[in-house]
């Protein structure tokens, strides 16, 4: 089945604005503004300005618009993620191009004119990502083993002390490789765990794009039942579900193509910035033929059991997998915490039907 798709997103991060429609930059222009209405920017509060009259800084984002050079091919912003990377108290941008095998990192700026040359007055808001991304993770797919599609899958964790972000916080940043989910045959999938910290790095005033090996930055792995055409990585999450959790957030990985098509979702602990892969140290949910489970997941505390003073902290996550290839689609929830001795089978799978 082809299960190749087409994502639409909507992501305002640290004065940062990105329409994105089938993986290209859209260009038209908002024409209604949420708080002030000036035509330069756009506030994200209610109330733009304090009790005398200034400001908020807080408040205030720009719209800029990343455009890639038409007819490139290009898949620019079939995945985004934000969150905090590098250590400062703005938010990170991560792009996703599955067909160059890139993607592209933005750190939080507080100037759109200062970093991209996007003068308030100006209604011209675009500006090249090939130019303008402070970090640019690329991975040859002419390397021995590694699939296609790097970047189309992205997550990044909630943020923690992390060494080389000083007295900030940094976040892991996870990035899929299933391989092309239309063609065939495909190496088993892969994905990219960098650790907290990694990504720590002082942006330059005006951006100036450095390549990178994400391997050279933190860990490459595949499922420890790996299998031609699994498509590990198609999708990719962080939370906190496991019994056994570590000093991280988990990391879950979606592998629609596995098992011949039923899909199986892999929950993997992290400590001291390493994913353990082990089959002792996973859970392994699995569909029923067909079903593609792990086309999309998401965790957060759907049965409201979370408490502060509880351990392990999985009691602060579950989990919502979708299964689009089902006759009529279908969403798997799990409780967490979930136990690597669960399931019927002895063999630490759940079956989920």
């Amino acid at each position: 089945m082809n299960r190749s798709r087409t994502r639409g997103s909507r992501l305002a991060a640290a004065g940062l604005i990105l329409t994105l429609v089938m993986g290209m930059a859209v260009v038209a222009l908002y024409a209604q503004f949420v708080g002030e209405d000036a035509p330069e920017s756009f506030s994200l509060c209610e109330q733009a300005q304090d009790d005398t009259g200034g400001l908020r800084d807080e408040c205030e984002g720009s719209d800029i618009r990343f455009d890639m050079a038409s007819g490139s091919g290009s898949q620019f912003g079939f995945s985004v993620a934000a969150g905090f990377l590098n250590g400062d108290n703005l938010a990170d941008l991560a792009v996703g191009d599955p067909a160059a095998n890139k993607v592209y990192i933005f750190y939080g700026r507080a100037s759109a004119e200062a970093t991209y040359g996007l003068l308030a007055e100006s209604l011209e808001r675009g500006v090249s990502p090939e130019s303008t991304a402070d970090l640019v993770l690329f991975r040859d797919p002419a390397i021995p083993s590694q699939v296609k599609f790097f970047g189309y899958a992205l997550a990044i964790s909630r943020p923690q002390p992390a060494e080389g972000c000083g007295e900030g916080l940094g976040a892991a940043l996870l990035i899929g490789a299933p391989g092309d989910p239309a063609t065939g045959p495909n190496a088993p999938g892969s994905v990219f765990y960098m650790p907290p910290g990694s990504l720590c790095l002082e942006p330059e005033p005006t951006p100036a794009p450095e390549t990178r090996d994400p391997a050279t930055l933190g860990q490459k792995f595949s499922a420890p039942n790996a299998a031609q055409d699994d498509l590990f990585g198609y999708a990719v999450a962080f939370g906190r579900v496991l019994e056994e959790t570590g000093d991280q957030d988990d990391v879950l990985v979606g592998a629609t193509g596995a098992l011949d098509g039923a899909g199986r979702v892999t929950i993997f602990p992290v400590n001291g910035g390493s994913v353990g892969t082990a089959v002792s140290q996973v859970v392994r949910i699995v569909g029923q033929e067909g079903d593609g489970l792990g086309e999309v997941l998401a965790t957060g505390d759907l049965d409201s059991d979370f408490e502060e003073e509880i351990e392990p902290n999985g009691d602060l996550d579950d989990l919502a997998i979708g299964a689009v290839g089902s006759e009529t689609g279908k969403v798997v929830l799990a409780q967490g915490p979930l136990s690597v001795d669960g399931g019927s089978s002895g063999q630490r799978y759940l079956q989920r039907g």
